[in-house]
């Protein structure tokens, strides 16, 4: 691969994370859930020290080690471009979530078109990620390699595992809140149109 396309697919994957980071900033604080896979982080966020970025990334990190021991090979560089992915994207959901706080729609219908943008530029980032083909977060990893591992077919492991995190962000929520934080019909609205969105902003 010549050297210019290579800084085009680096340059493609830097803007998809910050698109990627922004949607799930303006999906949370539309204030009706947040995306599956950032459930767990946000409600450690609202019970522990630390912020959502940074509980991001130590979710993250897990993710990586586990999709290490998995795999049962030797540390190889995919890994560590998901740490460093999953760095740059954990910094900008702190940086989003700070230059947005000022936003805080009060009508359902405001918090809804700001899910819907949201999930919009969610999509936009996946979909540059995916068009970059240089990494993918660990999230991804992780399933891909639950997928190779089982010989259970990715989309049906990926299903299984955002269920189990958002059970768990539940499960956190409930027993450590008393309530329901980051889990609510906005995160049930993000998984459904999210894959939708994808395939249209990709054929266009």
């Amino acid at each position: 691969m010549k050297i210019y396309s290579f800084k085009a697919r680096c340059s493609i994957l830097c803007l998809a994370l910050v698109l990627m980071s922004f949607g799930i900033a303006l999906i949370t604080q539309a204030g009706l859930g947040t995306s599956q896979i950032s459930g767990v982080p946000y409600v450690l966020s609202l019970l522990l020290p630390g912020t959502f970025g940074e509980w991001t990334w130590l979710i993250n990190v897990l993710f990586v080690a586990a999709e290490w021991l998995i795999m049962k090979r030797p540390w190889y560089p995919e890994l560590f471009s998901q740490l460093l992915v999953a760095a740059v994207f954990s910094f900008f959901i702190d940086l989003g979530m700070y230059l947005i706080r000022g936003i805080q729609p009060q009508c359902y219908s405001s918090r809804a078109a700001l899910l819907f943008f949201g999930c919009f530029l969610l999509s936009l980032g996946i979909d540059g990620e995916l068009r970059a083909s240089l990494s993918m977060t660990p999230g991804e990893g992780l399933v891909q390699a639950i997928s190779m591992y089982t010989g259970i077919l990715f989309d049906r492991v990926k299903i299984g595992f955002d269920c189990c995190l958002v059970l768990a962000a539940l499960s956190l929520s409930w027993f450590g809140l008393g309530r329901l934080e980051g889990i609510r019909e906005g995160t049930l609205a993000a998984a459904l149109i999210t894959g939708p969105m994808i395939r249209v902003i990709h054929k266009i």
